[in-house]
């Protein structure tokens, strides 16, 4: 914990650093959904306010369902679930939540049906001087992991922050949070034991935002946060994490809305088989709309994470998509997506020379979309989608296509 002690202090210093010529007003940056407190939420009763949502999508069918490279497997499937966003205020302590439900169900794939449940929790009591918060989230999932994984493995996740709001200047402030999370696989099965042994872990960390809000509707921001991975098995996986990402945050009433971050990691493995990373990362989710009839949202992801196969530890993920819907009149609407992931690999310093272990592996989804959005605020509409990944191991290409409706509410 001294080493952890001696990061975040660095961290700390590097963030003021990068953000000491701003000055203004304190503040948490800007907040998304029904707004901070709810205050536009569908429901009131009193101090508390709900924000019912509800999505439904791939009513239709999967022509792969295993992401299988040969004899692809068809089915009929639905997936989706409701939610809740909640806020509730008493005194200076504010709370808010979110619940979520979902489900998937297969026609013939009776081992891939499986039903989630999420919930996140956080409290802030404001004082004239500082905002101190705790925030807990449990997740229960049965959906892939990530881009990589194409099992569904029941895992459960715990993660659990705390930290304080300290306003620095008029329009500055500093958040500063400890964190804990955890993340389990269910081993009842061979591919569940597979997964726990390898991915089992704890990380034990700290998050440094250094906000500067530019105007009501923009925030600059400094996130740094510092990492620890600790393995339940498969502890040559242990590494420490540090990174710098600076960034700007829209209120979702703006023209552009949502988050862009780019910035550097510095990954370093415990063990010497395992290679270290150090390069660039982004975090970027945008969402822009004109006149009410065309909306564009802009992704870009790009970092490192943790393979399940044993010879090859992590990979580094970057990939984008965007997706434009495009109003037609009387509320209907037409949408165009388009998708692209490069996974690289890395393998063990003893085996790098061996072919196909430090590979690239490529993933492309191309879809469409017709919908029309009722008097209700409901949305109702059919999309296509096409997947393909490539790989220079045979077993983890594949190609595909959902075909199907979707319904959606308060999204």
């Amino acid at each position: 914990m001294d080493r952890l002690h001696s990061i975040l202090a660095g961290v700390c210093l590097v963030t003021l650093g990068l953000a000491a010529p701003a000055s203004g007003q304190s503040g948490s940056g800007p907040q998304s959904g029904a707004g901070p407190d709810g205050q536009s939420a569908r429901w009131h009763w009193g101090p508390l306010a709900l924000e019912p949502k509800l999505l439904i999508n791939n009513i239709g069918v999967d022509s792969n369902v295993f992401n299988t490279p040969t004899a692809p497997s068809k089915d009929f499937t639905i997936s989706g679930g409701p939610q809740v966003d909640s806020w509730l205020r008493a005194g200076r302590a504010y709370f808010s939540g979110q619940t979520l439900v979902g489900f998937t169900y297969f026609h013939k794939a009776e081992n891939q049906r499986s039903t989630d449940f999420g919930q996140k929790g956080r409290v802030e009591v404001r004082t004239v001087h500082l905002t101190p918060h705790l925030a807990a989230s449990y997740l229960n999932s049965h959906q892939r992991l990530n881009a990589e994984t194409d099992a569904r493995v029941p895992r459960t996740g715990v993660d659990l922050t705390l930290g304080v709001l300290v306003p620095v200047g008029v329009r500055t402030s500093l958040d500063v949070e400890a964190l804990r999370s955890t993340l389990r696989f269910d081993d009842d099965e061979l591919v569940g034991t597979a997964f726990a042994h390898q991915l089992d872990r704890e990380t034990n960390g700290a998050n440094v935002r250094f906000n500067f809000l530019f105007s009501p509707l923009t925030t600059f921001v400094v996130r740094s946060e510092v990492r620890q991975d600790r393995f339940e098995t498969a502890t040559e996986r242990d590494s420490d994490s540090v990174a710098v990402l600076p960034g700007v945050e829209f209120t979702r009433d703006a023209l552009l809305s949502g988050t862009a971050y780019v910035g550097f990691r510095s990954f370093t493995a415990r063990h010497e088989e395992v290679p270290d990373f150090s390069g660039l990362v982004a975090d970027v989710n945008l969402r822009f709309m004109a006149r009410e009839r065309l909306k564009v949202a802009f992704k870009v992801l790009r970092d490192v994470d943790y393979s399940v196969d044993p010879l090859t530890p992590y990979f580094v993920t970057t990939g984008g998509d965007v997706t434009v819907n495009q109003g037609i009149g009387g509320g209907w609407d037409i949408a165009g997506r388009a998708a692209y992931t490069r996974l690289g690999y890395r393998a063990l310093r003893s085996l790098e020379g061996v072919d196909r272990l430090s590979r690239e592996d490529n993933m492309r989804v191309l879809g469409t979309g017709l919908g029309r959005t009722l008097a209700s605020g409901m949305r109702v509409g059919f999309d296509f989608d096409h997947a393909q990944r490539t790989s220079d191991v045979f077993s983890r290409r594949y190609s595909g296509f959902r075909a199907g409706g979707t319904v959606s509410y308060g999204f």
